[in-house]
């Protein structure tokens, strides 16, 4: 039966190395849209901009979590994986297709939002869910920090939000 424990097993057995290397693509415009993707896309064109793909996830975070660490390690995150620094580009015939930023030009950029109450937190949380993603030159994910300084009750507080957008994300149909 093929499982992790027997593919480790295959692994540890076959002493011989394996190197998987990055293919060059010579030609950006090859990498076609799934038809899942075609149709998100041209919704978004017709809709000129739309926030109802949108994926919003917000957490609230120990007092203990160590945020310098944690924006590295989603920043890395964002770096090894292309589909996170995907955007969609359009070739001279009116396709579209999947085109991977460059790792070092292109470093996400994670903001800390300071709030006082959780009213204005809130506010801008809602404001980022409906954020309309620019598939042709933004990240379609973005993270932001959120300190909260309730200047009422006292409470302190820290969260993180991600926000995607479902075009990469949408299962290959």
């Amino acid at each position: 039966s093929r499982t992790i424990e027997n593919l480790t097993s295959y692994l540890d057995n076959n002493h011989q190395s394996m190197t998987i290397y990055k293919t060059d693509i010579a030609h950006p415009e090859n990498q076609k849209l799934s038809f899942a993707q075609e149709r998100l896309w041209f919704i978004e064109k017709y809709e000129e901009g739309t926030n109802a793909y949108n994926l919003p996830m917000v957490f609230l975070l120990l007092p203990t979590t160590n945020l310098i660490t944690l924006k590295t390690s989603i920043q890395a995150i964002v770096q090894r994986h292309e589909i996170l620094r995907t955007v969609i580009k359009e070739s001279s015939e009116g396709s579209g297709y999947q085109f991977v930023l460059n790792d070092t030009d292109n470093f996400l950029e994670i903001e800390t939002v300071y709030v006082t109450s959780q009213e204005q937190l809130n506010e801008t949380i809602n404001s980022e869910v409906n954020h309309i993603y620019d598939l042709k030159t933004e990240h379609p994910i973005r993270v932001s920090f959120y300190e909260l300084n309730d200047l009422l009750t006292g409470k302190k507080e820290n969260y993180l939000s991600i926000f995607l957008h479902y075009i990469f994300f949408y299962i290959q149909q």
